[in-house]
């Protein structure tokens, strides 16, 4: 878990590691597409949000660990979406 840490030291290293795996959860997880203004101010949101992750990130809870299993398992369930639609239209 220490390697985690020694990767991401940087402030806006892991802003942007946490900012770009929560912005990939988001687009993977909510499959209806938003209007423009409103996906603007969903991903403002997420921004401010990703900061406070960051400083958690800093006092050293598990935000990117626990952000990298979530990214797997919301692509996994999307893929097995995927395919049960596919099984489905065949």
């Amino acid at each position: 878990m220490d390697i985690v840490y020694e990767v991401f030291d940087n402030f806006w290293t892991a802003y942007i590691a946490i900012f770009v795996m929560t912005a990939i959860i988001f687009r993977v997880a909510f499959v209806k597409r938003l209007p423009v203004l409103k996906a603007v101010a969903a991903y403002v949101v997420l921004a401010v949000g990703c900061y406070i992750f960051t400083i958690m990130h800093i006092f050293r809870f598990p935000v990117i660990p626990a952000l990298a299993i979530t990214l797997v398992i919301v692509a996994v369930a999307r893929l097995r979406m995927i395919i049960s639609d596919r099984q489905r239209s065949e």
